[in-house]
């Protein structure tokens, strides 16, 4: 590595980008199996937390709440380098509303996809495409 004049640490660091993708995967499969069919249960926490109003919640509030519901062993600097992950615009904030929709997928969520889709394809229908 000096040979090549990098630092010690620039070397090392693709391997912490790998495990930190690896650790943000793992959550995000917690979330999603551990989620799973719970959307109206977990918006009522959440909800709760929203002072505002404005479907955001403190990331303290967010990692507290998430680890209650994930799998024992995931821990809770773990939760708190993904919700850093999910507040990519470093707010202290995150949208529950889009973690949502994104990691507590519903049959109900699928049935409105597959309508709002059929929606879609319908509309393509009545305004075709212009030649």
């Amino acid at each position: 590595a000096k040979m090549l004049g990098l630092r010690e640490e620039e070397v090392k660091r693709p391997e912490h980008e790998v495990k930190y993708r690896e650790e943000i995967r793992m959550i995000e499969d917690s979330c999603r199996k551990s989620l799973r069919n719970r959307y109206d249960e977990v918006f009522n926490i959440f909800f709760s937390l929203d002072e505002k109003l404005n479907g955001k919640i403190p990331i303290d509030d967010f990692v507290r709440q998430l680890v209650g519901m994930l799998p024992v062993g995931i821990e809770v600097k773990q939760v708190r380098r993904f919700a850093r992950y999910l507040d990519k615009q470093q707010t202290g904030f995150i949208d529950y509303e889009s973690f949502l929709d994104n990691y507590c997928i519903t049959e109900r969520r699928h049935a409105a996809d597959r309508v709002e889709r059929e929606r879609v394809s319908n509309d393509d229908d009545v305004y075709p495409a212009s030649a």
